[in-house]
């Protein structure tokens, strides 16, 4: 078989991998003519899937086999060698380049390769076991490749696309968990220590009757009572790690404990398959017809070990009954997540009324904590967007709802176990929930604490940030004084999410005092500018300015019943002054007579127009006994305004008429006589 362009591409790509020159790859797997068709039926039309590259310790074949020696290594050495495969047979022990093709309707070819193909590379060296190394290749190259991708065609054209998306993804991160889970049950088997006796050989002894010989040699019957107390310290010390407390950490969630108690159900279904072999029996029984005093402590660990399989069977039972009703708090956003709780609460309330080992007071309120833990930690996830931006990096208002999202989480948390407690209560024979509630929502109460200081603390930001669009003159005092106080708490290098932190605490009470005295300082610079302005209008003009910062505590509308009593005493000059001038009233240069007049009175009219039209939108302040009876007052004086203009207006319109018959009539002295 010749090497065409693709064999060379293929080759190149695991010579980079792995370390060695092309042209040392090629000759490796010239060595077989086996390599040779596995690699050739992958690239030809209707040929295999997948072919793997491992580069491990092989023994060299001879010359015979492989057509070429290598100076210095003779025939059975074992050397790094490359192996083609197709995965079956051969034993990965060290690296590996794996390609895999999905369609194989073509010919494979250096054109449409990279189109048809891709492939990977796998450790041995770095990981514990094929599953670890697939794993963390998945985990990391695959999983945030998927969640980095945006190219996902319909599926982002609608809601239900994108659940089926998210749902694609959530699916490969449980796979990528039950992987690690198999990784860590694989390495749970306890081996029981061999035979080492030479005056016996166990294989050889078939039944019960063969041992009765054997039986009565003292010496045979001690190695196997050392073999057996080998055993069982092996078994005591299984039962002492089983019983041991768990170090777990604060964060762990529900799965956690699924997870525990199948790698428990592995370990002694592992060692009881030990127990219940050939090997094991024949010992047994050798020292049961020889009497021997070991087996009364055999008996009792065969109990142990039993009674725990048994334990840890039956609670991995039910514990699976909770796995879809936990994985929404490992996956969904909070509001997402009440719709779960029902059915998550009555699950566990189910396990605790029938489960046999598992319905103890101790072991609900623990898994109740771990969900609370999860529920905690997926509230901080789903905070900080899974760790991509920061706490004040993100837009107020939309952080603000994040945040109240997760204390509606807590709180249908706890009124949903609260009613299900009743319903339990008011039911017959079924057993309570008694357990410490301080201890299950504990750690969700104090971070709901948290989150509500931190909205209290977005919301005084949120209301003062506009300081720095401010354009009243004077304020950009205010202004640096809140970016400096803004700016301390956002340099502070805890996480402010985490509960634990109580530094936090101090830092907030330090924060509002600050900002109270800045409330303070504005107010009393507010009052200041007030004291200022010449009339109630400019005085409206100057408060709708402070009132469109937002500012919690300034008293805008104290303010506006102050500038309405001073609006009062405007009327009352305004009325004193139409008085004084009705008759003869200041008027412009050049203006006809009636004219000034009327314009004159519009003037005093605008001065108490401008300013009602603005009281008129602040209905609070207008519901007052002073503003009802000031509101009175401004009719009757603009009234007495409009009576005036239009008399006036009614004059001067009937002298018009006057005016024209006049230039109508005929001058006789212009006739020609």
């Amino acid at each position: 078989m010749c090497m065409t362009a693709a064999h060379k591409y293929i080759i190149k790509l695991v010579a980079n991998h792995i370390g060695l020159d092309q042209s040392a790859v090629e000759e490796f797997i010239l060595d077989s003519e086996r390599h040779m068709q596995l690699f050739s039926s992958f690239l030809d039309k209707d040929g295999v899937r997948s072919l793997k590259f491992y580069y491990q310790e092989s023994v060299m074949p001879s010359i015979d086999d492989c057509g070429r020696t290598i100076p210095g290594v003779a025939k059975g050495t074992v050397m790094m060698r490359v192996l083609v495969t197709s995965g079956t047979g051969d034993k990965l022990r060290g690296s590996c380049v794996y390609f895999l093709r999905t369609n194989t309707d073509i010919n494979i070819t250096s054109k449409n390769m990279e189109s048809e193909i891709f492939f990977g590379y796998l450790d041995m060296n770095q990981s514990s076991g094929i599953l670890s190394a697939f794993e963390s290749v998945l985990a990391s190259v695959y999983l945030p490749a998927m969640k980095a991708y945006s190219r996902w065609g319909e599926l982002e054209e609608s809601p239900q696309g994108r659940k089926t998306k998210k749902h694609f993804i959530d699916n490969f991160d449980n796979f990528l968990m039950y992987l690690r889970s198999a990784q860590a049950n694989s390495g749970e088997g306890v081996r029981l220590a061999k035979n080492t006796s030479e005056k016996v050989n166990l294989k050889e002894i078939k039944t019960v009757s063969d041992c009765i010989p054997i039986s009565s040699n003292p010496d045979i019957v001690a190695d196997m009572e050392d073999l057996a107390s080998t055993w069982c310290k092996q078994i005591e010390q299984i039962l002492a790690e089983s019983d041991q407390m768990r170090k777990e950490a604060d964060d762990t969630g529900p799965l956690a404990e699924l997870e525990h108690w199948r790698q428990l159900m592995a370990r002694f279904n592992a060692l009881l398959e030990q127990i219940k072999s050939h090997e094991c029996r024949i010992v047994i029984n050798i020292l049961n017809v020889a009497r021997s005093k070991v087996l009364r402590k055999w008996r009792d660990l065969d109990k142990r070990i039993t009674d725990n399989a048994n334990e840890a069977k039956d609670n991995v039972k039910f514990l699976y009954t909770l796995e879809k009703y936990c994985e929404p708090l490992y996956h969904c956003d909070p509001i997402s997540m009440i719709d779960c709780l029902p059915g998550l609460i009555n699950a566990i309330r189910m396990i605790h009324s029938i489960s046999r080992y598992y319905n103890t007071s101790e072991r609900m309120t623990s898994l109740f904590i771990k969900v609370t833990n999860q529920m905690v930690t997926a509230c901080k996830t789903y905070i900080n967007g899974d760790g991509m931006t920061r706490l004040w990096e993100q837009p107020r208002q939309p952080l603000i709802e994040k945040l109240q999202h997760c204390v509606s989480l807590y709180k249908n948390y706890q009124a949903i176990f609260q009613r299900t407690k009743e319903k339990i209560e008011a039911t017959p024979g079924e057993k309570p929930f008694e357990f410490s509630e301080m201890y299950i929502f504990g750690k969700f109460e104090t971070f709901c604490r948290r989150l509500d200081k931190i909205i209290s603390l977005l919301n005084y930001i949120e209301s003062f940030s506009s300081l720095s669009d401010c354009k009243i003159e004077g304020m950009d005092a205010f202004a640096s004084r809140f970016g400096q106080i803004y700016g301390s708490i956002k340099k502070k290098p805890y996480d402010i999410l985490d509960q634990r932190k109580t530094d936090f605490d101090g830092d907030f009470e330090d924060f509002l005092r600050q900002m109270r005295d800045l409330e303070v300082n504005i107010q009393n610079f507010m009052d200041v500018c007030f004291q200022k302005t010449p009339s109630a209008f400019q005085a409206l003009q100057l408060l709708n300015r402070f009132e469109k910062l937002n500012i919690p505590r300034l008293n805008v509308q104290h303010k506006y019943k102050a500038i309405l009593l001073q609006f009062e005493q405007e009327l009352e000059d305004i009325k004193k002054l139409y008085t004084k001038h009705k008759d003869d009233p200041p008027i412009v240069r050049n203006v006809p007579p009636i004219s000034g007049k009327i314009m004159w009175v519009r003037q005093l009219a605008e001065k108490i127009q401008e300013p009602m039209m603005i009281f008129a939108e602040q209905t609070t302040c207008m519901k007052t006994d002073d503003a009802r009876r000031i509101i009175k007052k401004y009719n009757r004086i603009a009234k007495l305004l409009l009576e005036y203009e239009i008399l006036y207006h009614l004059a001067w319109k009937d002298s018009v008429d006057v005016a024209t018959r006049c230039l109508l009539l005929t001058d006789f002295r212009n006739i020609p006589g």
